[in-house]
C-alpha cells in the first residue's frame, strides 16, 4: 500500500509523509514536533528545507495550521536540528522541484525552448532535462549558470504542462524559483 501525500503548510509541495515533519498541537496548546507520527491531535506538515522553516517562522503558519497553537521557546531550534540531522531523499527533492516549475510556468517566468532562450536576455540560469541531446547540452553550456535537473525530457515537459518535448528552460538569475532549484540541485551533488 502506497504512503499516504502530504502537504507542507508553507510551499504546499505534495509528497510523502516521511518526506516532512509533523507536528501536531498538544492538549496544553502547544505545538510539538511529532518524531514518531504516534501524537495525536490537530497536525499539519512541513519540508525538510531551511527556507520553508523560515518562513514558516516569519509568517506564523505553523501556529495558524494548528489553529492558534502556540510555539514554545525552544521549537525552532528543535526543528533546525532536525533539518541538519535529516538526509533528504531524491525523492522528495524532485517533487519539489516538479512543483516549482510548474509553479514557475503558471506565473508566467519560465522561459522554454532555446529559441525563446536566445530571445531573452543573457542574465538568465539554464536548466536542461537529464537525457537533453548533445546540441541543447552545448546551448546550455554558453550561460554561466546551467544546470542539469534530475528530470528526464518527459518528465520535465509534464512538470510544465507541455505535451510536446521541453528538453531546456530558463529562469532569470533574480528569480526566486531559480534560486530555489538551483539549492534543491546542489542538496543532490
Amino acid at each position: 500500500m502506497p504512503e499516504p501525500l502530504r502537504s507542507c503548510c508553507v510551499c504546499r509541495t505534495k509528497t510523502q509523509k516521511s518526506n516532512l515533519i509533523h507536528i501536531v498541537k498538544s492538549p496544553n496548546g502547544f505545538a510539538a514536533i511529532d518524531f514518531n507520527n504516534k501524537l495525536t491531535g490537530r497536525g499539519t506538515y512541513i519540508c525538510f528545507d531551511k527556507t520553508c522553516v523560515e518562513i514558516a517562522k516569519k509568517s506564523g503558519s505553523i501556529s495558524k495550521s494548528l489553529k492558534n497553537a502556540q510555539i514554545p521557546n525552544d521549537f525552532w531550534e528543535n526543528l533546525n536540528n532536525i533539518l541538519e540531522s535529516k538526509n533528504i531523499n531524491q525523492d522528495f527533492i524532485k517533487s519539489k522541484i516538479i512543483s516549482l516549475l510548474g509553479l514557475s510556468r503558471r506565473s508566467n517566468n519560465l522561459i522554454i525552448g532555446t529559441d525563446n532562450i536566445k530571445s531573452a536576455d543573457k542574465k538568465l540560469v539554464v536548466f536542461f532535462a537529464s537525457d537533453a541531446s548533445d546540441s541543447v547540452r552545448n546551448f546550455a553550456e554558453n550561460y554561466d549558470e546551467h544546470f542539469q535537473l534530475n528530470l528526464n525530457i518527459n518528465e520535465l515537459s509534464n512538470s510544465i504542462g507541455i505535451s510536446s518535448n521541453v528538453q531546456i528552460i530558463a529562469e532569470h538569475k533574480n528569480s526566486g524559483f531559480a534560486k530555489k532549484i538551483k539549492s534543491l540541485l546542489q542538496k543532490l551533488s
